[in-house]
């Protein structure tokens, strides 16, 4: 029946009659049509029917049934993803109805050769798919044959390949490999989908009886040469046969030939790193995995929980939604957990598993030296094995972890102490400071705190100078104090209490500091002389601190001697530093600048730029408050400088902070701002006096300037990291109190309550605050006329500190007065200067 299957209601045929009205019956029925106008498109299975559709399955799969019975669709099981799944086709691209005098006619037109094709070689569906624009462009304009699509699993190769080839004009055949599959086996794929083509050849040759391999591999590689075609062999870590490996060096060796030949693979096989092209498929960025999140419905908050653990991990993240649909979040990531563990990590032999453990475990780069401290048998294979699993890379300083597999590692790892146990040795060995700290911190998370106590001694120098970020030194000894140890040596307890005692100094809380220190002091003077010149001079620090400014050089001075008698040249620096700034926190500037400019030469002699940057500070604030603006500001400036190159964060804040006062000095309140921002930026976590102190200067100076709503923000700010970090040092709180007075005079408030707060405890700051907070306060009392005469006296007395401290300076002195009330008074009116 030419051209096509004819079915008619002529009357010499029941059969053909009953059927055609059944095929016209099933037409007329909505979701039958519906379904039948999907498949002509592209295949599907119920599930997928019914989503789209918004129909019952159960309802689905009846129709296709009858459908398939009256010979539309036609149904075969395929492979996909791993499992059985049976898709469903159209037979035919069109049905024609023609009604006449003989009747009613209905004919199902040629079977699609095209469905055929797509039964067995069509790329998988792709319907939840987000993004790799990158990846795909990528794909498409990859040089080289054959081309190897990498990655972990789960990370989304094949979907991303077959959304590549989705709108390709050329030829597509998908293979899947599976164990055991052989050379034959997916040559005879490959010569049915070119007999379907019209290249009967390879086919041919086959079916006569040719087994010989290298034959018909000449006969393939002549075709692909030949043939513009795709050929993707997906799953090809799977592969067995080293024939199939043949054939994929072969196109490798035969350079440019017309087909493309696809490889999606967990590994890259050794002898074609370097020379087949290759692209890395990672995890999808942090805007990409959301937007998957958001198109699988997956909750916002669900999400959040999910990208911490696994990152942009698609089919994990897949994998959680499903799972969140019939558990709690937390055993639904305890699962997802389970998929990495058993599609990567239980794959692995022994010997791998431990490298991998060991390198996520590090967090940082693990050099190769660190990893033959493992007593394995070959740590060289099995680094190599990671690799071309992706599992791990190598960086120049180490190798690194996946990131999307790390979390998961060290979560299964089942003896990490040991692990943890191994690196902190190795970085003890080093002999960094940097090292001292990660050494520490292994050693707690082995439970070794002994030792972790021994890498004190070596850290509290660097610590309290802001050498390195105090968050995680604080995390270290959290987890310390966090259980109950029974200290074989005093001595460790002892540089366990100063250490404690430096956090809380840094911290902003003195007084706790000075518990840590009088219980590390009685330690010292029993066991350890070494630790007792370390608390003598964090006692001088915290003493100075306090305005206890006697107290604070007798404990720096007998540090000094004691420093001397040990012969401990970093301790005799830091003593004398030390010193230093407390003379000049007392207003004697000549003794300061002494010792400082002296500090500044011998830090230069011996090579130490730390050191140097942090007496050119000190001395760069005593210029600032003898008035030598251009040397305060030249000392800062080259401070800076080393600050920037060592990386000292912690310090570079400071040096804005402090180039900021001394704009404030010279009336560049705009300048000031902009240095008091830069502080903020750059200052890390685990610093609230410091961010505190900041943000109250910035708010004095946008104030000053007229900014009522900026400096309230920044006052609010500063007064809310003092209040969640319980702050109890005075000055800030007096800066604070000043800041706010200025706030009710730009609001034409009355601000003398907060004022006379502020000058009630001005013993409780620095010299240079002091001068600040006169200078400042004086300046509104003197804008207000009832309370000019007080204001006269408070400047008076300000400028008479400032004279003596600037000796030969008076006029500058003078200058900075009155500039500051002319600031003060122009913006109650709303004008600046």
């Amino acid at each position: 029946m030419a051209p096509g299957n004819m079915i008619s209601s002529n009357p010499r045929s029941e059969e053909e009659h009953a059927r055609s009205g059944e095929i016209l019956s099933t037409l007329a029925d909505d979701l039958s049509l519906k379904i039948l106008i999907i498949l002509s498109s592209k295949p599907s299975n119920p599930r997928k029917l019914s989503t789209v559709l918004g129909a019952d399955e159960t309802a689905v799969s009846r129709r296709l049934s009858k459908l398939e019975k009256l010979g539309l669709v036609e149904g075969r099981w395929v492979r996909r993803e791993g499992v059985n799944v049976k898709l469903y086709y159209a037979r035919s691209p069109e049905i024609l109805i023609r009604i006449g005098a003989g009747g009613v006619s209905i004919d199902l037109g040629k079977p699609s050769g095209k469905a055929a094709r797509d039964m067995y070689f069509l790329p998988p569906p792709t319907p939840v798919f987000v993004g790799r624009d990158s990846y795909i462009d990528a794909l498409k304009k990859a040089v080289g044959n054959p081309i190897f699509v990498v990655g972990i699993a789960g990370i989304g190769k094949t979907s991303l390949v077959a959304r590549a080839l989705s709108d390709s004009k050329i030829p597509v055949l998908w293979n899947q490999i599976y164990r055991g599959i052989t050379f034959i086996q997916l040559l005879r794929r490959i010569s049915l989908f070119l007999n379907l083509l019209g290249y009967p050849r390879l086919l041919e040759a086959l079916d006569s009886g040719v087994t010989d391999e290298r034959l018909l591999m000449n006969l393939l590689l002549e075709e692909l040469s030949a043939r513009e075609l795709v050929i993707v062999i997906d799953d090809y870590h799977l592969n067995t046969d080293p024939v199939i490996h043949d054939l994929v060096k072969s196109v490798s060796e035969l350079g440019r030939i017309k087909s493309k030949l696809i490889i999606i693979s967990r590994t890259m096989p050794r002898d074609c790193l370097g020379r087949c092209a290759s692209i890395e498929v990672r995890g999808m960025g942090y805007g990409e995995a959301r937007d998957l999140a958001e198109k699988v419905g997956l909750p916002l908050e669900d999400f959040e929980r999910f990208y911490r653990v696994f990152g942009g991990h698609p089919h994990l993240l897949l994998l959680y939604s499903s799972l969140l649909k019939s558990h709690g979040s937390s055993e639904a990531l305890s699962k997802t957990m389970e998929y990495i563990v058993s599609e990567v990590i239980d794959a692995l032999s022994p010997d791998e598993r431990r490298v991998l453990e060991l390198i996520s475990i590090a967090e940082k780069p693990v050099p190769f030296s660190m990893i033959k401290l493992l007593e394995i048998s070959d740590p060289k294979q099995a680094v190599r094995t990671l690799e071309r699993m992706f599992l791990v890379k190598r960086l120049e300083e180490g190798y690194t972890a996946n990131e999307l597999i790390r979390e998961t590692c060290v979560r299964a790892t089942e003896d990490p102490e040991e692990l943890h146990a191994i690196i902190a040795s190795y970085h003890r060995s080093r002999g960094y400071v940097e090292d001292y700290l990660v050494a520490m911190k292994h050693y707690v998370d082995a439970g070794m705190y002994e030792e972790a106590a021994e890498m004190l001694p070596k850290l509290v120098e660097s610590i309290s100078q802001g050498k390195i970020g105090l968050h995680l030194y604080n995390e270290v000894l959290n987890k310390i104090s966090r259980n109950t140890i029974r200290w074989k040596s005093p001595t460790n307890l002892g540089w366990f209490e100063l250490a404690l005692a430096i956090v809380e100094k840094l911290r902003g809380d003195p007084w706790s500091s000075l518990g840590h220190l009088e219980r590390a002091r009685e330690i010292g003077e029993a066991y350890s002389k070494r630790l007792l010149l370390r608390v003598k001079i964090e006692m001088g620090i915290i003493y100075r601190h306090l305005d206890r400014y006697e107290e604070s050089l007798r404990e720096l001075n007998q540090a000094l001697r004691m420093s001397m008698e040990l012969r401990d040249r970093e301790a005799r620096d830091s003593a004398l530093y030390n010193i230093a700034a407390t003379y000049q926190q007392m207003g004697d500037l000549e003794k300061a600048v002494e010792i400082l400019e002296y500090l500044v030469k011998r830090y230069t002699v011996f090579g130490n730029r730390f050191g140097e940057a942090l007496a050119r500070g000190w001395l760069s604030m005593a210029y600032r408050l003898m008035l030598r603006y251009g040397d305060s500001i030249d000392s800062l400036k080259t401070a800076m400088k080393i600050f920037e190159d060592l990386g000292a964060k912690h310090s570079l804040a400071i040096g804005y902070k402090e180039m900021a006062s001394t704009l404030f000095m010279l009336a560049d309140l705009k300048g000031s701002v902009e240095m008091l921002e830069k502080a903020a930026t750059i200052l890390g976590p685990g610093y609230p006096y410091l961010e505190a102190s900041i943000y109250i200067d910035m708010s004095i100076s946008k104030l000053l300037l007229g900014d009522l709503e900026a400096g309230e923000r920044d006052l609010d700010k500063a007064e809310e990291i003092m209040t969640n970090n319980k702050i109890k040092m005075g000055e800030p709180l007096v800066l604070a109190r000043t800041g706010r007075a200025l706030a009710r005079y730009l609001r034409g408030e009355d601000p003398s309550e907060d004022v006379a707060w502020s000058l009630g405890n001005i013993h409780k700051c620095s010299f240079y605050r002091k001068i600040y907070v006169m200078a400042i306060c004086g300046a509104i009392l003197w804008s207000i006329d009832s309370m000019k005469k007080r204001g006269e006296d408070i400047l008076a007395q300000t400028l008479d500190m400032l004279e003596k401290a600037a000796k030969g300076r008076e006029g500058e002195a003078r200058l900075f007065i009155e500039r500051l009330k002319k600031q003060i008074s122009s913006i109650r009116k709303g004008k600046n200067l």
